[in-house]
């Protein structure tokens, strides 16, 4: 039976409403595959920052941890002091 007889059929808007719900269920599927990607791509993206985060504190507590040294060397190459420019 071709598509046309089916359209000229009595049962024309029962096949209709199918096509559609058949359409709106692939529909939904796929969308719903989408947003589970998104999600792990969220997730990840969020994992990312949290570990960059941690890293950013212990170096921020690691340079505080050394705030004499990180000033005063640079002083210490500037004045002569330092042990690099000695001969």
């Amino acid at each position: 039976m071709t598509a046309y007889l089916l359209l000229q059929s009595p049962d024309r808007d029962r096949l209709v409403r199918w096509i559609l719900t058949c359409l709106l269920q692939y529909l939904e599927g796929i969308t719903s595959e989408l947003f589970t990607l998104k999600q792990k791509e969220f997730q990840r993206d969020a994992d990312n920052l949290e570990k960059k985060l941690k890293h950013m504190g212990e170096v921020i507590a690691e340079r505080e941890k050394n705030k004499d040294i990180i000033i005063k060397d640079p002083v210490d190459k500037l004045t002569g002091k330092s042990e690099y420019l000695k001969w």
